[in-house]
């Protein structure tokens, strides 16, 4: 079952399109000049909401299992991971990180890597691969049990954001066609991430 943070995202996704898509979509895809526009900000709000989305899944996941080790002292899968990843990110190329292999972590080096995740997820400004392996890595999720095809949808959909961000509408010649990516948004998109949503449930539970 899809979670409360997806359902809403799945219905800010549906406000952008009937706030900057045509209804019903042109059967001959031909389209009123301004609509291009409308639609690249389609494509700069949907990213946006998409990052959102992701960025306060992570981060919220991270907040849950901290207040849990501060009131029961036991690392599970998140935290066993989030300090890898800490540790990894403050280590020396040649050095190995501290492990916890000798016991539970203290509370002050717990706080420390929340507190990194934290700045990291701030930090954060994108949706493509690399930005999604250093948003999942840190709670648990690795890279390659994700989908390829759909981290290149949105290694492409990031790509596309970032084109549209930093041109202007009178350097683009073709013009972008609304209903493929609304297409695109809500069908290569989407399904993956409700996939991910699924396993930012499961961790959320049990992690």
């Amino acid at each position: 079952m899809a979670s409360q943070r997806y359902k809403r995202l799945e219905k800010r996704l549906a406000a952008l399109r009937k706030s900057f898509l045509p209804d019903p979509f042109s059967p001959t895809g031909t389209y009123e000049p301004n609509q291009s526009d409308h639609t690249r900000g389609y494509i700069l709000l949907s990213h946006a909401e998409i990052e959102t989305y992701l960025e306060d899944f992570c981060g919220d996941i991270v907040v849950d299992k901290l207040s849990k080790y501060t009131q029961h002292g036991r690392a599970g899968l998140v935290l066993v991971s989030l300090l890898s990843h800490f540790y990894h990110a403050h280590s020396a190329p040649d050095r190995q990180g501290p492990t916890i292999a000798g016991g539970e972590p203290s509370i002050g080096i717990v706080n420390k890597a929340g507190l990194w995740f934290q700045g990291r997820l701030r930090d954060n400004h994108g949706i493509k691969k690399d930005n999604i392996s250093k948003l999942v890595g840190p709670v648990g999720i690795l890279l390659g049990s994700l989908d390829d095809t759909w981290l290149a949808d949105m290694e492409t959909f990031g790509a596309r954001r970032g084109a549209i961000a930093h041109t202007s509408s009178l350097g683009i010649q073709q013009p972008l066609d609304p209903q493929t990516q609304y297409d695109f948004v809500n069908t290569n998109l989407l399904q993956g991430i409700l996939v991910l949503d699924g396993l930012f449930s499961q961790l959320k539970r049990k992690g």
